[in-house]
């Protein structure tokens, strides 16, 4: 099952606030705050209350949509994000969701140096 990749850098700057998407994406992800940043970003859900994160700050969100989030800071400081949406068809869940059971036919155990393989045949 393919995983789509979400890797993006942001150069903030006062006064304006940046969205860590510009449409709807909802993923896994981690926020990380630039350790060389010289003070703390300020960050946002939903436009509610503002938290103050320091320098290397890094906080992992399960199944967030980006583009709920907002960060600013002084000239130059920066935020990474890495994320992933797991399937093909990304939903915000990273639970596997099986259709039809396969089984495999005529299947045996094919003895390999006592370790054993399972041979289709």
């Amino acid at each position: 099952m393919p995983a789509n990749a979400v890797v993006k850098s942001f150069v903030l700057g006062l006064p304006t606030w940046t969205k860590l998407a510009n449409s709807p994406t909802v993923v896994q992800a981690t926020v990380i705050a630039d350790p060389k940043n010289a003070g703390n970003i300020s960050v946002r859900f939903r436009g509610g209350i503002t938290t103050s994160w320091p320098p290397g700050a890094a906080v992992s969100f399960e199944s967030v949509d980006l583009s709920e989030i907002e960060v600013r800071g002084a000239p130059n400081y920066k935020v990474l994000v890495a994320a992933y949406a797991p399937g093909t068809h990304p939903r915000g869940r990273s639970a596997l969701h099986l259709g039809t059971k396969y089984v495999v036919e005529q299947a045996e155990a094919i003895p390999n140096e006592g370790e054993g393989e399972i041979g289709i045949g």
